[in-house]
């Protein structure tokens, strides 16, 4: 079970590192459309390229996002069920802190797990897609349902 979540992060980090290659693919791209046909009459093919490479590249962005997404909401829901309690000893589950694999596996994570959710609530508040899983109480608040709750 941990071996896929480590792969999952791997895959995350791979689809970060390709979202940030697709983006200064799109801007050498556009750099050189807007150089090489500034001048030049535009065409239905000129057009459709121009189209057709900004389109592709933003679909394998959005694509690379919703990959991240998926894997940080599941890691957020296992923040869920496996957090320190308040005594800071145990992990909400029951077990000693240091017998808890998963609040183990999850302290790796937290930092890029939280910062993760706040960029999804700030782009909820913004009225954007975002990447919270529905269980999130932000989501709940929007959508209605109560279907988890958050242990300890």
């Amino acid at each position: 079970m941990q071996r896929r979540r480590l792969e999952e992060i791997e895959r995350d980090r791979e689809n970060a590192r390709r979202i940030k290659e697709l983006t200064a693919q799109l801007a050498d791209l556009s750099d050189v459309v807007s150089r090489d046909y500034a001048n030049a009459p535009i065409g239905d093919l000129q057009s459709w390229l121009r189209s057709q490479l900004v389109e592709d590249a933003q679909q394998a962005t959005r694509s690379a996002f919703r990959a991240r997404s998926a894997a940080m909401a599941v890691l957020w829901n296992l923040d869920g069920l496996h957090h320190e309690s308040p005594n800071g000893k145990t992990c909400v589950c029951g077990r000693k802190v240091s017998d808890c694999r998963e609040l183990r596996f999850l302290a790796d994570c937290t930092s890029t797990l939280y910062g993760w959710e706040q960029q999804q609530l700030d782009r909820l508040k913004k009225g954007l897609e975002c990447g919270l899983p529905r269980e999130h109480p932000e989501m709940v608040k929007r959508n209605g349902y109560t279907t988890y709750r958050r242990v300890g």
